[in-house]
């Protein structure tokens, strides 16, 4: 994943950039639903086969979510390891969804920049 991308669905919107080398970003906006992953599928294994080590889902501006966000982040966890995918800015009501399926217990929640930074640096200090 060279850099910044940005590729339009019918129901959401899918960013995706680097922190760094190893670190990616994957911001959705919009409603993630069913008829959204199929369409999108090839292009989510294509930002998986391009990250080397870790991903931050960014939810900030994730307005719904139904299992087929939950079966992305199981994708996420079973690809990177849980240490290595983490959460930005989810909503009461998508960690509500998180917290049914308990990826509430294992995931990394952050909510500020600077837990995002403070989590990259720590990830980059392991690597």
């Amino acid at each position: 994943m060279p850099g910044f991308k940005e590729i339009h669905f019918a129901t959401a919107t899918i960013r995706t950039d680097r922190i760094t080398d190893e670190i990616a970003v994957l911001e959705i906006e919009g409603e993630f639903d069913h008829s959204m992953y199929i369409e999108a599928s090839s292009y989510l294994d294509e930002i998986f086969d391009a990250v080397e080590r870790a991903v931050v889902v960014d939810m900030h501006r994730l307005t719904f979510m139904d299992s087929s966000g939950v079966k992305l982040l199981n994708q996420l966890v079973t690809r990177f390891s849980l240490d290595n995918v983490a959460i930005y800015k989810a909503n009461d009501d998508l960690m509500r969804i998180i917290s049914l399926v308990a990826l509430d217990k294992k995931l990394s929640f952050l909510k500020t920049p600077d837990e995002l930074e403070n989590w990259s640096r720590s990830f980059r200090q392991v690597a």
